[in-house]
């Protein structure tokens, strides 16, 4: 394995026998490769790679990986199934010549290794369309990590293996518009301020951090909505933990098990007849009372409502209250044997529940909700808030 170039104090990066097309798909083949290191396989959504490299959608990185595995620089061991993702593994160009893959481990431990060039910059808005290209983010990062002084040539030098001379060159001409960084008798230096001076480029440019939170908000959706599509809005592991620290939801003592409201009969033509906003902690002996009341009703399905909401008003918080005074109005009416009763407060439950699951399930949040309703007055348990969004890691760490 032959060093092409390098800088004193950053990983070597050898020169290749071979490589993609362009610096943009050796990055990505770096990024998998180091993902691959433990377990020779990558498994990851697109959705994930889109947010490493500040994409709106995840269509650029789908097409890059495709040209990967036409290259037979990686190999698709499965599609996706279900909620698992893509499943990646190299291909055969680095099974069948073993210097070639040496050589790609040490580009990829270069780039994204322990302490790889780009490793901190994986989901920095600087990445994307419009915003900082490939050559301004390589030179940031090598200035980052050097004592030495450096001009546009050592650097193109340095990454000649996988980046072209221009993509370096109108990296720099960037980064020096911008102010970021200087031109001091040909060396590159950064500025004083380059990281205020970068974080307000990133605020400025609405391809930066703009995309970034949009980005990352489409993506919680998507995933939200592939999770309900598959499992029904089923609790995870975690929710259901919470859930069941919570006090029955009828009489107050320890719960053990989830129990449904609208019943679950009631729920199974809707998409998410698991959510978090049907299910509430029940004890097992509450549970077991109302079974034989529920098989008894008749068959309820949701009717068609119309519903307007003004504007800044959460639906579901709506949803949240009228559903915990409907449940009281269930559970009284169970205790009475009062059948009619009993059906109106379903009722009206399942149609709001379907209307707004039609109209606002992307607004679903994160968390388990339950009011005690045997004591209503009676303050128990935790008030439990949607998360904050937070922009701690919107500027790379370095």
């Amino acid at each position: 394995m032959n060093v092409h170039c390098n800088i004193s104090g950053l990983p070597t990066i050898p020169s290749l026998s071979e490589r993609p097309a362009t610096f943009d798909l050796c990055n990505l083949l770096a990024l998998m490769l180091s993902e691959m290191k433990d377990e020779n396989v990558v498994v990851k959504a697109q959705r994930s790679y889109a947010e490493n490299f500040n994409r709106l959608d995840s269509s650029a990185i789908s097409r890059k990986r495709r040209q990967l595995r036409h290259g037979c620089w990686v190999k698709r061991v499965r599609k996706t199934h279900r909620l698992i993702p893509d499943i990646y593994k190299k291909g055969v160009r680095l099974e069948e010549d073993q210097l070639l893959d040496r050589e790609w481990d040490a580009v990829s431990a270069a780039l994204y290794g322990e302490h790889g060039l780009f490793t901190d910059f994986l989901g920095s808005p600087a990445w994307g369309h419009q915003c900082l290209n490939s050559g301004a983010i390589a030179i940031l990062a090598v200035l980052n990590k050097v004592d030495e002084l450096v001009t546009v040539s050592n650097i193109a030098n340095y990454f000649s293996p996988i980046c072209s001379e221009s993509t370096i060159r109108n990296g720099a001409k960037k980064l020096i518009k911008l102010g970021i960084v200087r031109d001091v008798s040909g060396f590159l230096v950064l500025s004083e301020d380059w990281f205020v001076l970068l974080g307000g480029y990133f605020r400025e440019n609405p391809c930066c951090l703009d995309r970034s939170i949009k980005g990352k908000r489409v993506r919680t959706v998507e995933r939200e909505a592939e999770r309900i599509r598959v499992t029904g809005g089923a609790l995870n592991k975690s929710e259901k933990e919470e859930l069941l620290s919570l006090p029955c939801v009828r009489c107050g003592g320890e719960s053990s098990v989830q129990e449904h409201f609208p019943a679950k009969r009631f729920l199974v033509d809707l998409p998410n007849h698991n959510g978090r906003f049907v299910i509430w902690a029940s004890c097992q002996r509450c549970n077991d009372d109302t079974q034989q009341f529920i098989q008894e009703l008749p068959m309820l399905k949701p009717m068609n409502i119309s519903i307007q909401f003004r504007a800044g008003v959460d639906p579901w918080s709506i949803y949240k209250a009228r559903s915990n005074m409907l449940l009281l109005d269930w559970y009284a009416a169970v205790e009475r044997n009062d059948v009619p009763s009993a059906i109106a407060a379903a009722q009206e439950a399942l149609n709001l529940y379907a209307a707004l699951t039609d109209c606002c399930l992307s607004h679903i949040d994160k968390h388990v909700h339950q009011t005690p309703v045997k004591k209503p007055r009676q303050r128990i348990g935790r008030k439990y808030r949607g998360r904050r969004q937070t922009s701690a890691s919107q500027l790379p760490r370095w």
